[in-house]
């Protein structure tokens, strides 16, 4: 068995000579579950900084909007907030930090992108970084069952691959198990519309996508074909991954291919849908996949709709 190129080289004298971690480090990642109660509280006290400001323009006869609405800070609202930054906390404290090493090569890799993304034209013309994707051939598909919901599990080669001497490339390449492209799908017997559903950090599990989504609401009570992209490094595309191997994650290089991997599996399954027949087809996202999601409806002319989420 090949082993995997290491994540950060060795014998760098300025990595070499940082300091090692101390064993407090661990516990010290602890004190981020104390963090989700005063950011949570500070976001209540502005949002009725922000409500009252709305009334004061309300009364001078402007919302002061910018056509964006005024939202009422309630408790509920106070608690998505702080769910949110219970997830973030979450994250710091469950995920170890990098090496130096790790960081010094990933800042390395990302200065040499720059200045070779300028020299090919993609700052220019960002567009032109998404090449357009071939049609699915091959795919194959089993069934299986996930929140008591019958579903077919698609999978396919997914053909990406990094520019010629992209930093960072060959290491994104040697993820094996990421380079199948895999999909849940809920379809109906009968021509339906399909909404594309992508989902966020850490996802990428049927079970779990399906619950988030609610599936069984969209796919039985609106009656919508839905699949659902798995996205890179994620589910079963994140198997025996090299230490510190993330996506989205401290590696800014990994970041970017994991982004551009994402857009183009994801154009190729909203391209799958439309060759399913004459049925328009939607696209959403949560978090990460609202990103991706957006990167997608502005490189796919002609989506139904666009449903970006945070």
């Amino acid at each position: 068995m090949t082993q995997s190129p290491p994540i950060a080289p060795t014998g760098e004298p300025d990595v070499d000579a940082a300091q090692r971690p101390s064993f407090l480090d661990p516990l010290s990642r602890w004190r981020h579950l104390v963090t989700p109660f005063p950011r949570a509280g500070l976001f209540y006290l502005r949002s009725w900084g922000n409500w009252m400001q709305h009334l004061n323009h309300l009364r001078q006869g402007d919302d002061g909007s910018d056509g964006v609405p005024a939202v009422f800070p309630s408790l509920v609202l106070t608690g998505h907030a702080f769910a949110d930054e219970a997830v973030i906390a979450a994250f710091r404290v469950i995920k170890p930090p990098s090496p130096a090493s790790a960081l010094v090569r990933a800042e390395a890799e990302a200065q040499a992108a720059l200045e070779s993304y300028g020299d090919r034209g993609f700052l220019a013309d960002p567009t032109s970084f998404y090449p357009t994707p071939p049609p699915i051939e091959r795919a194959t598909t089993r069934w299986d069952i996930a929140r008591k919901l019958r579903y077919e599990r698609m999978s396919f080669e997914s053909l990406y691959e990094p520019f010629a001497g992209e930093p960072g490339g060959t290491r994104w390449q040697s993820y094996a198990a990421n380079r199948r492209a895999r999909a849940w799908v809920l379809r109906h017997n009968e021509p339906r519309p399909w909404l594309v559903c992508v989902h966020g950090t850490s996802m990428g599990k049927a079970g779990t996508d399906l619950m988030v989504f609610r599936a069984r609401w969209l796919h039985e009570d609106l009656g919508l074909n839905l699949v659902f992209p798995v996205l890179p490094l994620h589910g079963p595309r994140g198997d025996q991954l090299p230490p510190y191997a993330s996506f989205p994650g401290e590696d800014l290089m990994d970041n970017v291919h994991g982004i551009a991997q994402a857009v183009w599996d994801v154009r190729r399954l909203v391209g799958w849908a439309r060759s399913q027949g004459d049925q328009p087809v939607g696209i959403t996202g949560i978090s990460l996949g609202g990103f991706v999601s957006a990167l997608v409806a502005g490189l796919e002319p002609g989506l139904a709709c666009a449903i970006l989420g945070v």
